[in-house]
């Protein structure tokens, strides 16, 4: 019997919304796939968790989770104990230790200081499952993107 295609979830950051996917989706659902673009509240760590759990909880059929930034934390605690969720992808996502924050995860870094969003994190069990293979579709901007890192020194 053939593995059921799972429903691929995108969670954004931050500093972003879910329309920031819309490239993403597109190319997903042109392989085939159900992809849906998540409207993450940003409220805090622990609300925008269980608001994605309950959500979860209305699809049928395997799930995998896809995580930018701080929606990594959101979907490593909304996936525990969904039985559903077969794989958890961060793209250039977080995800902290058992018990860790988001702030003390990233103590140091002036950019992803996340005040009330800060939360305890709750890592998923591992279950070893694989997300499926597809290839990466570059994003289409009509401005360029900030810089993402401090330029170095001229010595």
């Amino acid at each position: 019997m053939a593995a059921e295609t799972p429903t691929i979830v995108l969670v954004h950051g931050a500093w972003a919304d879910a329309t920031g996917f819309d490239a993403e989706i597109r190319a997903l659902r042109d392989r085939g796939y159900t992809a849906i673009g998540f409207a993450n509240p940003l409220r805090d760590l622990a609300g925008d968790a269980t608001y994605l759990a309950e959500y979860l909880g209305s699809l049928t059929g395997p799930i995998v989770l896809v995580g930018h930034s701080y929606g990594g934390n959101v979907i490593s605690n909304a996936a525990t104990g969904n039985d559903q969720v077969k794989a958890l992808v961060y793209l250039n996502g977080w995800m902290c230790d058992e018990g860790e924050s988001s702030s003390s995860s990233s103590r140091g870094s002036k950019a992803a200081s996340w005040g009330p969003r800060s939360g305890p994190c709750h890592s998923p069990p591992r279950t070893g499952a694989r997300a499926p293979t597809s290839t990466s579709t570059p994003r289409r901007s009509a401005k360029p993107s900030p810089p993402t890192s401090t330029p170095p020194r001229p010595r």
